[in-house]
């Protein structure tokens, strides 16, 4: 008959540690599940969540019945493991210090469960300003995106799967040098897997469709636009003027008018923004807006053969760049929004 052995009774980390709040001495033991001790204290439990607050307002038992102690603390123990207590207890606390922050996503789909349980309103808000948090969106967007959906947060869904984008393949998780895929995907079903890959998919053609208008246009531009996504930049203009001295493309160079009447940008411009459409499926949505401002030698070339496009088609390049960084976000948050993540459907 095998014995089953417990594992050593251990410390949590800091700020939860003995003497983890020097000033204020802790009068509390949470035991985990792994027999990790977090110390902590009675007012701030039963100010941040509801459960302990109606817990400690019993007496203690005694005599038999009595908890367990440690150096005179009470022991409360719980079925939460130690990673999942300890980002509850984050969540719970003030931010005394640095020591407070939370710093990795592991634990935190267990958490929210936790702040939910122990009925802990403070607990939920920060948990879910941790889901919002750049650094973590940025970086990990699937992850956030699984715990998500396995919570409920549509808002915060749609955040992440737009984050996603932000990524190139070679970070994607379906990457084929991805060993094992993000942790929390096991608690969400396929469906919901493949609503991301959709919208993926949706997000890139929408991107590739916003790239294309800015190559022809069914009618003449107005020749006094300004905006530089509206026809206001160099290669839409018959004439530029560069400190107010007039200054006209090279000849074969600048804007174009089809048998159709369609009008399109000059050459080297459709070619660079063609190029950057065909590709834009396989590349982050901030990789397609930085490249186009990075240019081939052969467009570079056509550039600087026109007086008009050498002087301005830099400048006009980087603001059309710094447009559409806003644009894609917005392109992407409309596509996001005819999608229910968190309940697999359509909207």
């Amino acid at each position: 008959m095998s014995v089953t052995t417990l594992p050593p009774i251990r410390d949590a980390d800091a700020p939860f540690c003995p003497g983890g709040i020097d000033d204020t001495p802790a009068d509390l033991i949470i035991e985990t599940s792994d027999r990790v001790h977090h110390h902590t204290h009675k007012t701030i439990l039963a100010f941040s969540a509801h459960c302990f607050r109606n817990l400690l307002e019993f007496p203690s038992p005694t005599g038999e019945d009595a908890n367990p102690e440690r150096d005179g603390k009470p022991i409360l123990s719980l079925p939460e493991d130690s990673i999942v207590m300890q980002k509850f207890l984050l969540a719970l606390y003030p931010r005394l210090s640095q020591a407070f922050v939370i710093k990795d996503l592991d634990g935190i789909d267990g958490a929210i469960e936790a702040a939910k349980k122990y009925d802990s309103p403070v607990a939920t808000t920060q948990l879910h300003a941790a889901l919002r948090d750049v650094q973590f969106l940025d970086k990990q967007p699937h992850r956030i995106y699984a715990i998500a959906c396995h919570n409920g947060l549509e808002d915060i869904a749609k955040e992440a799967a737009v984050a996603t984008m932000r990524l190139s393949t070679s970070r994607s998780p379906f990457n084929r040098y991805f060993r094992l895929p993000p942790p929390e995907y096991s608690y969400i079903s396929a469906h919901q897997l493949w609503l991301l890959e959709n919208f993926q998919q949706e997000g890139a053609h929408s991107i590739a469709l916003a790239l294309q208008e800015q190559m022809w246009s069914e009618c003449c531009p107005d020749p006094d636009a300004m905006h530089i996504h509206e026809y206001g930049a160099v290669w839409w203009k018959d004439v530029v003027y560069v400190n107010l001295q007039e200054v006209r493309h090279a000849q074969g160079c600048g804007m174009k008018v089809g048998e159709d009447y369609d009008v399109r940008p000059s050459d080297w411009f459709f070619a660079h923004v063609k190029q950057l459409r065909e590709n834009a499926s396989e590349v982050s949505m901030e990789t397609v807006t930085q490249k186009l401002t990075t240019l081939s030698g052969e467009t570079i070339k056509a550039i600087s053969a026109c007086p008009a496009c050498s002087a301005l088609a830099s400048t006009h390049l980087s603001r059309l760049s710094k447009w559409f960084s806003t644009e894609v976000v917005q392109i992407l948050r409309r596509t996001a929004s005819k999608t229910n993540f968190t309940e697999g459907r359509f909207v």
